[in-house]
């Protein structure tokens, strides 16, 4: 008895020739094909990312000066006079100024 198993592998002649190489060239085609546009996308992608980075950082730049702005506009608010500080400048004013013809002022 002997075992078929035993004796290795069985050679298979491959032989080359139009009807391999064909479809051989097409699979090879596809590939480089695909791993090109894949570098493509990629690039362009990288390109969109950065694009869209720096608009976001334009953005929060924007967003910062405004923050800036609105707070300034808050404390000039914050630090309004009062119709006393107001009414003793008035005073201080026509003082320091005589000759000048100064009208009443009144407050809503």
């Amino acid at each position: 008895m002997s075992d078929s198993s035993a004796e290795g592998p069985i050679a298979v002649p491959v032989k080359l020739d139009k009807g391999t190489l064909v479809p051989i060239s097409i699979a090879f085609s596809i590939i480089v094909s695909f791993l090109a546009a894949w570098g493509w996308l990629n690039s362009q992608f990288a390109g969109l990312k950065t694009s869209i980075d720096a608009s976001i950082k334009v953005t929060d730049e924007r967003f910062a000066t405004y923050e800036r702005r609105m707070e300034r506009v808050e404390t000039k608010a914050a630090n309004s006079w009062t119709i006393v500080d107001e009414t003793l400048w008035v005073s201080e004013f026509r003082r320091m100024n005589p000759a000048m013809s100064i009208p009443e002022t009144r407050r809503n």
